[in-house]
């Protein structure tokens, strides 16, 4: 309407009297016709269920014959929902570089496995590898006997076994 013509943008859409900045709040609207340039500011709202939107808000300067910004137009559009999406594409990408790491990790173990000598280098090397993978946790292992039915228990295991698992800590 008309009558909207002839009010500010704060009293419109803010439903205030006085100017953004006078809450310190950045004005898009002011910047761009101070410095005659096209600004854009995310700014967080709350919807009528009081649910938090991201609006994206930007703004174009119109110019006079003279050249001076006489008018400037200012464009809201909602961006909550791509706001989320890239959220969610930042945690899956974060994810899928653990898995990555973890993947290198466990080919560069399976390339030294048939390199050691000993059994308690092999232990001494997987330690030092999951503490890398797994910084600040604890480091457990239980070997299988040879046909996968139960766990040795350190005390049936040869000095030569035990030894090295007794060094880690």
């Amino acid at each position: 309407s008309s009558d909207a013509l002839q009010k500010t943008c704060y009293e419109i859409i803010h439903k205030r009297y006085t100017p953004c900045q006078a809450y310190g709040i950045f004005c898009p609207v002011r910047e761009t016709a101070v410095n005659n340039r096209s600004t854009h500011v995310n700014r967080v709202y709350h919807d009528s269920e009081e649910k938090e939107r991201i609006l994206q808000i930007i703004t174009y300067p119109l110019h006079d014959s003279n050249g001076k910004v006489s008018q400037v137009v200012r464009i809201g559009h909602d961006v909550t929902y791509k706001h989320r999406v890239d959220a969610d594409l930042n945690l899956k990408n974060n994810a899928l570089e653990k898995v990555q790491n973890h993947l290198e990790t466990l080919h560069e173990i399976l390339t030294h496995l048939g390199a050691m000598a000993s059994f308690p280098k092999l232990i001494d090397y997987i330690y030092k590898i999951s503490k890398r993978m797994y910084p600040g946790s604890e480091f457990f292992m239980f070997v299988l006997n040879a046909d996968r039915s139960h766990f040795y228990p350190l005390n049936t295991c040869d000095e030569a076994f035990i030894e090295p698992l007794q060094t880690l800590y």
